[in-house]
Order: C-alpha cells, then sequence, then structure tokens
C-alpha cells in the first residue's frame, strides 16, 4: 500500500497547503509594487478558499495582470545585476531542493513551478531564496530596507494543468 503524501500548512494572510510530492506554481514579489487602490480592488474580487478551480484562477489572472502592469513601486529585478542574482538562487536551490520544471523573472516579480525533492518544506524554501536575494540584492543596489513583499503565492498545480500552468 503507498504511503500517505506528507502535507504541511503554514498560514499567514494566506494559507498554504502544500504535498510534498506535488509540483507548485510559486510567485514571489517585491515589497512595494501594489499601490493600496489596486490591493482594495483585488481584495473585493477574491472568490473566497472554496471557490472553483476556474473562479481561483480567474482571480489570479487578475492580480498577475496588476503585477505585470508594474504601474507602482520598484522594478529591481530588470537590473542584469539583480536579475542574476535571482537566477543564481533559483539554479542554487534546484540543485538543492527543487526540481524546476520553468521559471521567469520579470520586472518585479518571480514565477517557477517546481517540486520539492528534499526534506525542506516550500515554506523553507522560499525563506531560504528570499533572504539570500534580499540580502545580495540590497548590497548591490547600495539600499537596506525590506525587499520582498513577505508573503509568496503558491498554487499546487492540478493534474493535467502543467502545460496551461507553465504557458
Amino acid at each position: 500500500m503507498p504511503q500517505p503524501t506528507s502535507w504541511h500548512f503554514s498560514r499567514r494572510q494566506m494559507p498554504h497547503f502544500q504535498p510534498d510530492d506535488a509540483t507548485s506554481f510559486v510567485t514571489y514579489r517585491l515589497a512595494h509594487v501594489v499601490s493600496a487602490l489596486e490591493r482594495d480592488r483585488l481584495t473585493g474580487v477574491y472568490p473566497g478558499l472554496n471557490a472553483s478551480d476556474e473562479a481561483q484562477a480567474e482571480y489570479f489572472r487578475v492580480y498577475d495582470h496588476v503585477l505585470d502592469a508594474a504601474l507602482h513601486g520598484p522594478k529591481f529585478l530588470r537590473q542584469p545585476e539583480i536579475c542574476t542574482i535571482i537566477e543564481s538562487s533559483l539554479n542554487f536551490a534546484c540543485e538543492q531542493w527543487l526540481d524546476r520544471v520553468a521559471y521567469t523573472i520579470m520586472r518585479n516579480h518571480v514565477h517557477f513551478v517546481a517540486t520539492l525533492t528534499r526534506e525542506k518544506t516550500l515554506s523553507q524554501v522560499m525563506q531560504s531564496l528570499k533572504g539570500f536575494t534580499a540580502r545580495e540584492a540590497n548590497k548591490s543596489l547600495g539600499r537596506s530596507g525590506k525587499f520582498w513583499q513577505a508573503e509568496s503565492f503558491d498554487r499546487v498545480v492540478r493534474e493535467g494543468r502543467l502545460g496551461n500552468v507553465v504557458r
């Protein structure tokens, strides 16, 4: 009989349910890239935890559009030296803890699709990635202070949806 999948749960503003063997779609963004007006609008259209997959996907499309438009806040990730720090950290994470499927680095946020391969939880991997890159990027930019938004968005990729998520 197969061993049951182990799950990890954490909660900040959003709940994070993460099975150890699942492929995840993760988005993390720079601090201060969503204005208060945009945040209020997004909160107003959030479909809730029990909404259908389609409703959740539509909400994410709207949220991603806000990030892609990059109307507010810093756009540090478009600088080649900062982009290199992010890419190197993702490569290191893949050597240590992740089996990466795809990633993209945008002006103000990062997306990746991967499966955990070792004992670390996704939360621990994100803490490592964001902590290292924040220190190195701030050093490179000659600044200090908050670099990443504290919470990341992660979602388990459902069976048969990997191609859609990567696209």
